[in-house]
């Protein structure tokens, strides 16, 4: 590849922002102006918004060029910033990345287009009808003075644009939609009758073309003000029942009147053969409605020093986070501070401020919800007859392929077109979708439009597979979300996407006893507080044909906070929801007809999965097969076949084994741990001794010399300690396995490589080799997990009796959950027959359930972070004898 040209050495700056991606978008905008690649245009706001579309799409591009002329040797300096920029102003450096990458030159006709529909519709626009101009309150003669074009860009340049008036009014126009325009505004109305502040939509025009109409949308500035966050919430509920499929953020414009949806031709999606249209909700942390991220302040101005690191490896540059993270789109922001740092709000108070915005859009959504409810299904579904909706196809891998053009998400994209169509092609592809569909949608989207998707939806089929009416799914889709256990599923899913954003933000906190106490519930309370939480599991499960499953969060690979709606594991998932639910009815709870059918169906899904494994499937204790036949077996409800369902692990496990991991929430300690527990029940004892071995040999094969000396089970150098994923856990079910005798010696490794992490004061430990985090107390990686491993390996030792001290003396948590909180606790005390502790444990976890309800509604229901694990506890507090604690892998005599 041709090198660029040399850095030029003007290094002077006040033309510029400090940005890469506005800069490098106003320089090539100048080139392309000065060239006469686009027209010119006397409107501010074209020039603001075309100068970060062409910033956002070219940046890695041009990124790529400043390191290979040697960015990454200069000084961090804004010196050195402006130099790299301007060095793109030069017009060698121009003719350089025209002839590199052609379709940043290309992109020049997208925008060429944009600017001459937005000068046609200027011409236009002033001619609207009068009821319209009274109603955006705009003077009779109005003179335009700026426009933005804003959202999607589709063939034509056809756009919607922002218009600015000389009285400084302002109002968005949208040329050309459906008429389910009409139908949104007339559910709408409907809602509005019961709503504290009601909701406000577009006026509309009919343009006499095809039955479409014109949409007009006062604008203003965004308020930040209780009010709006209930508005958001309603339509969330009105999303969430009638299936929106655009709802983003540049698709929600703010009001004098609150937000305002527009884009509503784009729901429902038509169904191509049996596939099921996914909800809305368990996307929205990715949708832009909601906080991603919370933001509770403003960011000081800096400069963008990505555009000088520069990266060794440009396959995955060190520069990339800050195009998402910084690309110029609309976030929703969450308690705006002051920027003079003097005046902003304490990190409490900005925390408050968000509490009280969720509180209020949650109660949005929920009486949007019942007014919709109360109208009644038939009045609801009445509207789709009335206005029978005539939607366009929407194709989501098209919208996120093209979002991923915007902001530059392929380092190499630009540099060649037919490997970029190709790289489309298979996006589309990866949707499933049909080829005449994928055909559609290449050519707009080569010349960076999001297409029309100009299919004939009155067509039964394409290419032979049948597409469902829209009127027809959405109709289904209202039947479904108006039921009575929907405003639970979808409220508990908001509220993980705002605890997902909150992660980390709230120090934990340490409850003191000293404090004063309230009055503990009484027996027959304490099981109205089992009943009502059982029942509130039970109603946030999402029955489709699959079974049920439960959106709950957990982190990736990545270590990023997501959802999962469907896990069929013991820590996240459906099967340590199913025994939670059954310790609840060993508690003597009882639970409704729905959650009993509910438990059959789990436990039938649950064998199912044993009986029936996918290809691909962890094969753990917390996560995997192991944890879901621990489910079934520890639950011991009639007619549990353990024999068959051990049978059908060890055939999962025998061909699998070798590419299982150490740990005991995933790999070979986890199911060494089950197996051994297996063995001494008398259940299933041959196929568990061989299990046993198994994971033994497994175990001594991932073991390795470290280069400090110390054997270890991780490649990470910076590994953990603790139970869940250290070397305390392999000690743990190695020492406990009948086959220790001939592992001893790979025991003794495990406890060195755990008590290397022992800090100098000889009771608290660090959690990982090489980083020195604080002290933690928890059942993953702290000292309550290593309590119950010293302890039961050599109860006598002087280790186990340190451990279980400095366990009495550690103040409780105020976390409720199983792996780090006060259920946990309580069960780790229990189980060490520290009685006093475990019943101060208790009578808080008890206090808890009873006062901060609140607080557990923004638990998923997860067995390990979340209220199943809640439930678990407050069962096992009742009915110690009849309730297993997962945290060691106990089995109880049948009942």
């Amino acid at each position: 590849m041709k090198r660029p040209p040399p850095l030029a050495k003007e290094r002077s700056g006040e033309h510029l922002t400090g940005a890469a991606i506005v800069d490098i978008g106003s320089i090539l905008y100048e080139h392309f102006a000065r060239n006469g690649i686009i027209p010119l245009s006397q409107f501010p706001g074209i020039k603001k918004s075309l100068k970060s579309q062409i910033g956002g799409f070219a940046i890695r591009a041009i990124l790529t060029e400043f390191f290979t002329a040697g960015s990454h040797y200069l000084p961090k300096s804004r010196e050195s910033y402006n130099q790299l920029m301007n060095s793109l102003a030069t017009p060698s450096w121009f003719d350089h990345i025209s002839d590199t990458y052609p379709d940043i030159i290309r992109l020049g006709n997208s925008i060429t287009q944009q600017i001459e529909h937005a000068h046609l519709v200027s011409a236009e626009v002033t001619r609207i009808p009068l009821p319209v101009e009274s109603a955006l309150n705009l003077t009779e003669g109005f003179q335009i003075t700026d426009i933005e074009p804003v959202g999607d860009v589709h063939p034509g340049g056809l756009c919607t644009l922002l218009f600015s008036t000389h009285t400084d009014k302002k109002f968005l126009f949208k040329a050309s939609s459906p008429e389910n325009v009409l139908f949104v505004a007339n559910l709408t109305e409907l809602v509005n009758e019961r709503l504290d502040y009601p909701l406000y939509v577009p006026h509309s025009v009919p343009t006499g073309f095809n039955g479409h109409y014109q949409e007009y949308v006062e604008h203003a500035e965004r308020q930040h003000s209780l009010s709006e966050y209930y508005k958001f919430g309603a339509w969330l509920a009105i999303a969430d029942c009638v299936s929106f499929t655009d709802l983003h953020m540049e698709n929600v414009i703010p009001t004098p009147h609150g937000p305002c949806i527009i884009d509503f031709e784009c729901f429902p999606t038509p169904e191509i053969a049996i596939k099921e249209l996914r909800s809305t909700l368990p996307l929205l942390n990715r949708s832009g409605i909601l906080p991603a991220p919370f933001t509770l302040a403003d960011k000081e101005d800096t400069v963008d020093w990505s555009a000088i690191g520069g990266d060794s490896d440009q396959l995955s540059p060190s520069w990339a986070m800050h195009e998402v993270l910084e690309d110029g789109l609309p976030t929703f922001h969450l308690g705006r501070a002051s920027k003079d740092s003097a005046r902003r709000p304490s990190p409490q108070t900005r925390m408050s401020l968000s509490r009280k915005a969720e509180h209020s859009l949650m109660k949005g959504f929920l009486d949007a919800h019942r007014a919709m409810s109360a109208a009644g299904k038939d009045k609801v579904l009445s509207l789709t007859e009335l206005n029978s909706p005539k939607p366009r196809l929407v194709l989501r891998p098209t919208q996120i392929y093209h979002n991923c053009l915007r902001r530059s998400s392929y380092p190499r994209y630009l540099s060649d077109p037919e490997a970029r169509k190709n790289e489309l092609r298979n996006w589309l592809i990866n949707g499933l979708f049909p080829e005449s569909l994928i055909e559609h949608e290449l050519e707009p989207l080569r010349d960076f439009f999001i297409p029309l998707f100009q299919v004939d939806l009155s067509a039964k089929d394409v290419d032979g597979l049948e597409i469902l009416p829209p009127a027809t799914i959405l109709q289904k889709s209202i039947s479904r979300h108006l039921d009575a256990m929907r405003p639970n599923q979808a409220l508990r899913q908001i509220r993980q996407v705002f605890e997902v954003q909150r992660k980390q933000s709230e120090p934990m906190q340490r409850v003191s006893f000293s404090a004063p106490r309230l009055p503990a519930p009484s027996a027959a309370e304490r099981i109205r507080i089992i009943e009502h939480l059982a029942e509130s599991i039970i109603s946030c499960a999402e029955e489709d044909s699959f079974g049920y499953s439960w959106s709950n969060i957990q982190r990736d690979q990545e270590g990023n906070w997501v959802q999962t709606s469907y896990s069929p594991s013991l820590y996240h998932g459906s099967a340590g929801i199913y025994l939670a639910l059954n310790s609840a009815l060993l508690s003597g709870a009882r639970i409704s007809s729905y959650g009993i059918k509910l438990l059959k169906g789990l436990k039938d899904q649950l064998t199912d999965f044993l009986m029936d494994p996918p290809e691909i499937l962890p094969l753990g204790l917390f996560e995997g097969a192991a944890g879901v036949a621990y489910s079934l077996i520890a639950s011991k409800t009639p007619e549990t076949n353990s024999d068959l369902i051990i049978s059908a692990l060890a055939r999962i496990l025998e061909d699998r084994v070798y590419s299982m991991s150490h740990d005991i929430i995933s790999g070979a300690a986890g199911v060494l741990l089950f197996a051994d527990r297996l063995e001494r029940m008398g259940i299933s004892s041959e196929t568990a001794t061989v299990i046993q071995s198994w994971m033994c040999r497994q175990l001594k094969n991932l073991a390795h010399e470290s280069e400090d000396g110390i054997w270890v089970w991780e490649t990470n150098s910076d590994w953990f300690g603790g139970l869940s994923h250290g070397p305390a856990g392999v000690m743990w079910a190695l020492r406990e396995s009948c086959y220790s005798r001939f592992f001893s010696d790979l025991a003794e490794k495990a406890l060195e490589a755990q008590m290397s992490l022992l800090r100098a004061d000889d009771f608290s430990w660090r959690s990982r080799r090489l980083s020195d985090s604080p002290p933690i107390c928890a059942w993953c990686h702290g000292n309550e997990g290593l309590a119950l491993v010293f302890s039961e390996t050599d109860p006598d030792s002087v280790l186990a009796k340190q451990c279980v001290n400095s366990l009495i003396k550690q103040a409780l948590p105020s976390d409720v959950c199983l792996c780090h909180g006060i259920s946990g606790r309580y069960l780790s005390l229990h189980t060490l027959n520290l009685h006093d502790a475990a019943a101060q444990a208790s009578t808080l976890l008890w206090r808890h359930a009873s006062t901060k309800i609140d607080m557990m509604e923004n638990l998923d229901d997860s067995l390990m972070t979340g209220r199943a694990g809640v439930l678990l506890s407050l069962s096992h507090s009742l009915a110690s004898r009849v309730v297993p604690s997962p945290l060691t892998a106990q089995i109880l005599e049948a009942r």
